[in-house]
């Protein structure tokens, strides 16, 4: 049953649930068009153990897609749920689900009608490679806040909007490399870190530790990084 928030939805952010809806069988293919969110996971799980416990906590992975990240953080013992608005993607981690037998609630809801039905419960949330993909990134940030309990760690990640990021993350991986379908990313909807941290205080929150995420072009893999001029990981808590 598609339980997706019945809100009308903005024709961009409509063509963005389209967009995923397309490719949703293929994001547990680690070569397929998903291949750097696999290669960068250990990167971004390594990071948010660096900064809390993860076991035993309540996490929701906000905009959970195929679920790559959320089986890991069941795989480290947390209790986690996945919200995304594509029907197609939840089917997806679902269906992937019944092979790993993971204990991740996936839920295909917005943020909006999650917060209706849910108290401010969450020890940990997580908002990875989605604010690059919205209208209103600041309503997601205060939503994730109004989902996280006093103390709680809040992870988000983008793309920094530098033309650093629109050379190498649009122009080298989207249509050059074809590390990621062409067409993916809107360098309009970049997000500099210091606005990041400006919505993220507007919402209540402060900042715990920035780390940039580097793609090596010879070994073609990612790793951590000081540099955050395109991707970033930014973690804040709930005060």
């Amino acid at each position: 049953m598609n339980n997706t928030s019945h809100t009308a939805v903005s024709p961009h952010t409509q063509s963005e649930i389209n967009k995923f809806n397309a490719l949703a069988d293929e994001f547990w293919a680690h070569d397929g068009p998903f291949k750097a969110l696999h290669q960068i996971n250990p990167i971004r799980l390594t990071f948010l153990q660096s900064l809390t416990p993860i076991a035993n906590q309540a996490i929701i992975d906000i905009g959970c897609g195929g679920g790559i990240l959320s089986e890991s953080l069941d795989q480290l013992g947390a209790n986690v749920t996945g919200i995304d608005v594509s029907d197609q993607v939840i089917n997806a981690a679902k269906h992937h689900q019944q092979q790993t037998l993971s204990r991740v609630n996936y839920r295909c809801i917005s943020t909006t009608d999650f917060i209706a039905e849910n108290p401010p419960a969450a020890d940990i949330v997580c908002c990875l490679e989605m604010l690059e993909h919205v209208e209103n990134p600041s309503q997601i940030i205060h939503d994730c806040a109004n989902l996280t309990k006093p103390g709680g760690v809040l992870l988000f990640s983008t793309i920094n909007r530098t033309r650093k990021a629109q050379l190498l993350a649009i122009g080298m991986a989207e249509y050059v490399l074809g590390m990621v379908p062409k067409g993916t990313h809107d360098y309009r909807l970049f997000i500099r870190p210091s606005e990041m941290r400006r919505m993220a205080e507007d919402a209540g929150l402060a900042p715990v530790a920035i780390r940039g995420i580097r793609y090596r072009p010879l070994q073609r893999d990612f790793v951590e990084s000081q540099d955050t001029d395109i991707n970033y990981l930014f973690a804040f808590k709930k005060t």
